[in-house]
């Protein structure tokens, strides 16, 4: 099957797309001073990227496809010119949800949607991918490849023992498997970082007010340090574990839990800010609403064990001396190892 223009700039990073741009034989320079419009995208996408804000006008995108094509290669020039691991896992995120969310977006006929899906899987990623069934698709996937992609996920959903297996394979939707694919998207481009020294006047531009932003979001929310032996088991293990991928439901128990003990919004704030996908000011609402300050002014309680335990976020109540409340760590834990 023929791919379309649209495809080739919703998946810029795909085999297909690659050998279509290698065909074109467009160099950078050439870009820069024949097509401004894929310049400006370019900035756009990478600037969104650190503001954590996905922005995707699909008039734009379906009216002007090439532009949007050759943006990609010109903002990854940018992000591996820069050498800033901020910046590569930001975009990089950025690059993950924007594939995820066109991948909901441009297809009208589903073979299509289903060619183009499992096409990514092979030929992009090496990732052996079937459809199962076509009304509607089921798909399967080796349980080694599922394993590794859903390795930092913490919904309940992607656990093992809430899956349908067989013969080595994991059953899943097709939209669990284009956020399997951009997750393995996100991956390959923390790994998979070229060295670039030189760019164009003005992409070096870009690169040099890129940088300084970074530097800047950086130096307002410098992350708060937090005593190991304060947090019990389960709320040291969400906070080491940070990252786009975590759940909502880890993400308010640990909130709920640290406003309990005494930390104000902004030191929580300044904690999630690390997480590739941190937005500041919807942090900062999310924060507020659970401390009670918006919204129904309704302060939460951080959630008993039991409900860590239903939650899948308990590693195991014997860590703690089997309290049944997070809040109760510290002080009925040392009189269970001292008797007293």
């Amino acid at each position: 099957m023929e791919w379309s223009i649209l495809w080739y700039a919703a998946f810029p990073f795909s085999h297909q797309s690659k050998k279509l741009l290698s065909s074109l034989g467009i160099t950078m320079q050439q870009v820069v001073s024949e097509y401004p419009e894929a310049v400006k995208r370019a900035k756009d996408r990478l600037f969104n990227a650190i503001k954590g804000k996905l922005s995707i006008s699909l008039f734009q995108f379906r009216n002007d496809p090439l532009s949007e094509l050759l943006s990609y290669p010109v903002s990854r020039a940018i992000v591996n010119f820069c050498k800033d691991e901020y910046i590569n896992r930001r975009t990089a995120d950025y690059e993950s949800k924007r594939m995820y969310f066109l991948s909901l977006k441009i297809f009208e006929v589903e073979s299509e949607e289903n060619y183009v899906l499992l096409d990514l899987a092979k030929n992009t990623f090496s990732i052996d991918m079937y459809c199962e069934a076509y009304e509607p698709p089921v798909f399967k996937m080796f349980i080694t490849d599922f394993l590794h992609l859903t390795s930092i996920f913490n919904a309940e959903k992607w656990r093992l023992v809430n899956r349908v297996l067989k013969n080595g394979f994991v059953y899943i939707t097709k939209r669990e498997a284009w956020r399997l694919l951009s997750e393995a998207l996100r991956r390959k481009l923390l790994t998979n970082k070229k060295h670039i020294n030189t760019l164009p006047e003005e992409l070096l531009e870009i690169a040099n007010e890129l940088k300084q932003k970074a530097a800047d979001i950086k130096t307002m929310y410098t992350p708060a340090e937090v005593d190991p032996s304060l947090l019990p088991p389960c709320m040291q293990k969400i906070k080491d574990n940070l990252n786009s991928a975590t759940s909502h439901q880890a993400r308010f128990a640990l909130v709920s839990f640290l406003l309990a003990k005494g930390w104000s919004p902004d030191d929580i704030l300044s904690l999630f800010s690390e997480i590739p996908d941190f937005n500041p000011e919807r942090t900062k609402y999310q924060i507020l609403h659970i401390a009670g300050e918006l919204g129904g002014r309704k302060r939460y309680s951080p959630p008993s064990c039991d409900t860590m335990v239903a939650w899948g976020l308990c590693p195991g109540r014997s860590l703690c001396g089997n309290i049944k409340h997070p809040l109760e760590w510290g002080k009925s834990w040392k009189k269970k190892k001292t008797g007293k």
